[in-house]
């Protein structure tokens, strides 16, 4: 009986071993099981985190896409304003230099005239002395 007794303790001491070895087995394991769930937490809120840099800089980069598209689109029609503008002062230029072109002729003939009624006057003086002698 008494072996059997002592048999019985030392069965029992086992058994309370494993439970306490079990029990820290449990413990161990739980406490990497909730690790495991903050890392696990850690790298969802990186990743959402990521995926929110990422959509900013998608829009930030489809804003200037499209300023530069505005911008370019700005050029072209300020360049083809400034090239009417070019034409413009080009037809004014020869326009102006036509109306001088115009000035000098007038008073190229203006010239011609005067002088060409200077010589009828000359001839007329010199025809009426010719009438008078």
């Amino acid at each position: 009986v008494g072996k059997a007794s002592d048999e019985h303790a030392k069965v029992a001491h086992e058994r309370h071993a494993q439970i306490e070895q079990l029990t820290l087995t449990k413990s161990v394991a739980e406490k990497q099981a909730q690790e495991r769930e903050n890392q696990i937490a850690q790298l969802t809120e990186a990743q959402d985190e990521q995926v929110k840099l990422t959509q900013a800089h998608q829009e930030q980069s489809q804003k200037l896409i499209q300023a530069k598209t505005d911008a370019d689109d700005q050029i072209k029609v300020l360049s083809e304003k400034l090239l009417d503008k070019q034409k413009e002062l080009i037809e004014f230029q020869v326009s102006l230099q036509k109306m001088k072109i115009e000035k000098n002729n007038q008073i190229k003939m203006q010239l011609e005239l005067d002088e060409a009624e200077a010589h009828i006057e000359f001839f007329k003086k010199n025809l009426s002395r010719c009438y008078e002698e």
